[in-house]
């Protein structure tokens, strides 16, 4: 059975950097959005380990290699 997430990656995207740019407790927006905690702490540690990825080099800028 394949399992198809309820979030796409852009709303995944937005409720991180709510939580990031905001002083929202972490309860409040896992209720908001009713999203579990584990589910939010993996899309922040993903989102965060993408840009520790894209400022070290390791990610290439599509815009560059025009």
């Amino acid at each position: 059975m394949v399992h198809r997430s309820r979030w796409s990656s852009d709303e995944k995207i937005r409720i991180v950097l709510e939580s990031l740019n905001t002083n929202i407790s972490l309860a409040e927006l896992c209720r908001k959005y009713n999203v579990t905690p584990a589910a939010f702490y993996s899309w922040k540690e993903k989102f965060l380990q993408g840009g520790r990825l894209a400022l070290s080099g390791g990610l290439k800028d599509p815009a560059k290699e025009k």
